[in-house]
């Protein structure tokens, strides 16, 4: 046969000046032996490098109709060095190391080869638990292309699918799909462009009138052809992150592509492509995924940038701008861009835009009356107009008068500013580019009764103060930071009349005091907030509390990907949520949930995290040093309580096959336990005087039996035992007769 070397090469600029280097791998393999390893028509549900929560998607997952138990074969000759059976994760697996090295693996599996199935019933048996592994040598099971080697399941997590990747000698984890005969779908639809997201990345980046990030759907004009209809006006440092869905010819699963080039002014800037990545690159997904954007928009954004902390082989970036966008790396004016998305199939579309790169125009109010407001340009000279508008609530509209502006030295402006029936009033400089200065809004009357409160926004490295008041306000509060016994006022920027932002500067990190005051013609209002913010540095060990000291955090050296911020938020029943922008961690990290002497005393109480969802089970078991349950190593954090769990689990639906044969069924249930849960090493499952263990499914709650052994005709007895996390048991035990 002849061998055919693959050598992919990709540039990669890294760690912000260093010099880029070229990366190369090559994966010496014959990329056309690889066959298809599910008897079945082909057609995927996930491919490689795709968004999950925790980590990158490390291989492709594989259609099998909704059906289980499909022959699964080898994708290629070699021997079979481990199989392994757990009811989470990965549920049932194998992998078969080939000739060359490489490794190929398969998961969420019915079954295996009877052989197989009756080593794993062994190995159960020798360590009395369900969830086992075991490893073989090279002679112990040797298999040609082709050969069955397992069923197809739905063990572990989600439904009926194969889960499929390919391993080259390093570990590192090869897109499947670069291998012709693993890609051979039936798929003529376009990838779709569902939305352009614009980031900030710098201190003084503004998209339009904001400084925080901005999402833009994208209309389409054809089937392949995008357009993002508004002219985005841009400063500072900011970047670009785009959101594809990709489909399958007949299928609705929400695909990526294969390829994404981005370009500026027909020049390319960055390409992205997903070759592989290393062992411990696939927690990089938030450095690839704009990952804080996710809950906030609940849309997946791929960057167009090069990440200073990124060291995944996705990018190659053919400017050195690395795809950030500044004044810096383009001209002031306007650019055209286009990004271009291709599938597996070759299926190409193309999202069109234009945006302006300039220094946008400032306007300061310098005084405010009943009758006229007195305002001050920067750069005037570059300024074409101004636009003053008035809020007529009764009919709902805006009421709007445009202001010619001359050509002179005077930077100072008296503008009427007057309406009958107006409620709130609005001023807005344009400059001669099109750009716009940040919008001032104004309240025609004073209110004495408002209220001001603060919200903490957290993105990236930057930590934003938005200044909400109950009523709108004649003008913008001042916002004061008190830090390490000095003072600093907050810009800010209005969103409307009673709303405003400012943007923390770097160099400070909390806690600190901020105090928000309102002064109009002697009325004064005011506000002081305590702070608790932390910035974090990569590379830097570092403990911190909630403010009242019962949630603690410890991050080894190694545990951030990149600089990020945290905020500990003490909510009632002893629950503490913790915003950050960290993504996911390496490992390294503790949280620590410090106890009362009750709690102590109590074994009824366990640690739960929460991250969107319910509350989920983490720990019973105190570290008495420190009088805490410690989560060690999590893969991100969110919310964090202790719960007491009195409740004795449930079993109910017991089913008994009472015609069952060899390769059916024997019996079934159900399980649940409504706080800590159940799992698999919770299950005392007894038939006949002897330990059994059935296969248990931890989504549906279900426990299913399938003898390997042969059981006779006539009367048997299975014995169940069920205990929760925290030690609640209950047990059942019922005779039953086989009629077969």
């Amino acid at each position: 046969m002849q061998r055919i070397f693959l050598f992919l090469f990709f540039t990669n600029f890294l760690f912000g000046n260093s010099p880029n280097f070229l990366f190369s791998v090559g994966l010496n393999t014959d990329i056309n032996d690889y066959i298809f390893p599910v008897k079945i028509k082909p057609n995927y549900t996930s491919t490689f490098g795709e968004f999950r929560e925790t980590h990158l998607h490390g291989g492709i997952d594989i259609s099998t109709n909704h059906q289980t138990g499909l022959e699964v074969v080898a994708t290629r000759s070699g021997y079979i060095e481990k199989i392994s059976v757990s009811p989470n994760g990965y549920g049932k697996y194998i992998s078969v190391r080939h000739e060359d090295g490489f490794t190929s693996f398969y998961a969420h599996l019915k079954k295996f080869t009877d052989k197989l199935d009756f080593d794993i019933l062994n190995e159960q048996k020798r360590n009395n638990k369900y969830s086992v592994e075991i490893n073989f040598s090279k002679n112990d099971y040797p298999v040609t292309q082709g050969e069955v080697i397992a069923f197809s399941g739905e063990s572990g997590a989600g439904g009926p699918h194969l889960h499929f990747e390919i391993f080259d000698k390093k570990g590192n984890s090869i897109n499947p799909l670069f291998f012709p005969k693993l890609r051979n779908v039936e798929d003529n639809i376009f990838p779709n462009f569902s939305a352009l997201a614009v980031l900030p990345l710098s201190q003084d980046a503004r998209i339009g009138h904001n400084i925080t990030p901005q999402k833009y759907l994208a209309k389409r004009f054809s089937s392949n052809k995008f357009f993002i209809t508004d002219t985005l006006h841009l400063g500072g440092e900011t970047g670009f992150g785009v959101e594809i869905i990709d489909h399958i010819f007949g299928r609705d699963d929400r695909l990526t592509q294969y390829k994404l080039t981005f370009e500026i002014d027909n020049k390319e800037i960055v390409n992205i492509e997903r070759p592989f990545h290393r062992p411990n690159e696939a927690r990089q997904v938030s450095l690839y995924y704009e990952y804080d954007l996710v809950k906030e928009f609940h849309n997946r954004f791929q960057k167009l940038f090069v990440e200073k902390d990124l060291t995944i082989p996705f990018y190659t970036a053919n400017n050195t701008s690395k795809g950030i966008i500044s004044l810096n790396n383009f001209s002031d004016g306007f650019h055209n861009f286009i990004i271009k998305a291709e599938d597996y199939s070759g299926n190409v579309s193309t999202l069109n835009g234009v945006f302006l790169l300039t220094k946008f125009p400032a306007l300061e109010i310098v005084e405010v009356d009943n009758d006229k407001i007195m305002i001050q340009i920067d750069s005037v000279k570059n300024v074409s107009s101004i636009e003053t508008s008035f809020f007529i609530p009764d009919k709902k509209i805006w009421i709007k008068y445009l202001y010619q502006i001359k050509e002179n030295n005077n930077s100072i402006f008296a503008l009427p500013f007057k309406e009958n029936n107006s409620s709130i009033r609005k001023i807005i400089a344009y400059a001669k580019d099109g750009s716009a200065s940040y919008p001032f809004y104004s309240a025609s009357d004073l209110v004495s009764n408002t209220n001001l409160k603060i919200e903490p926004i957290l993105y990236r490295s930057n930590l934003f103060l938005k200044i909400i008041s109950s009523s709108p306000l004649l003008q913008k509060p001042s916002l004061i930071i008190f830090y390490k016994n000095n003072s600093r006022p907050i810009k800010l920027y209005n969103l409307s009349a009673n709303e405003f932002i400012g943007k923390v500067p770097h160099e400070i990190n909390s806690p600190f005091e901020v105090k928000c005051y309102y002064q109009f013609n002697g009325f004064r209002i005011e506000k002081s907030f305590d702070i608790f913010v932390r910035k974090i540095e990569k590379n830097i060990s570092n403990r911190f509390s909630s403010s009242d000291g019962g949630l603690e955090i410890n991050l080894s050296q190694h545990t951030l990907q990149t600089e990020a911020l945290f905020n500990i938020q003490n909510k009632p029943d002893k629950i503490y949520k913790i915003e950050h922008t960290a993504g996911v961690f390496n490992n390294g990290a503790t949280v620590k949930y410090f106890l009362n002497q009750k709690e102590i005393n109590n074994n009824k109480f366990a640690l739960y995290s929460r991250n969107g969802g319910g509350w989920n089970f983490v720990t019973n078991e105190i570290n008495f040093e420190t009088n805490s349950f410690d989560h060690r190593n999590p893969r991100t954090i969110n919310s964090y309580t202790i719960l007491q769990d009195n409740e004795l689990p449930i079993i109910s639906n017991l089913k008994i096959n009472p015609f069952y044969k060899d390769k059916s069924w024997l019996f079934q249930f159900s399980i649940d336990d409504k706080i800590s849960g159940i799992s698999s090493s919770s299950l005392d499952i007894v038939l006949d005087g002897k330990n059994i263990f059935p296969d248990y499914d931890t989504e549906k709650e279900k426990v299913l039996y399938f003898p390997l052994e042969k059981i006779k005709i006539g009367k048997h007895k299975i014995s169940i035992s069920v205990r929760d996390n925290v030690g609640n048991k209950i047990s059942f035990s019922k005779t039953f007769k086989l009629i077969f």
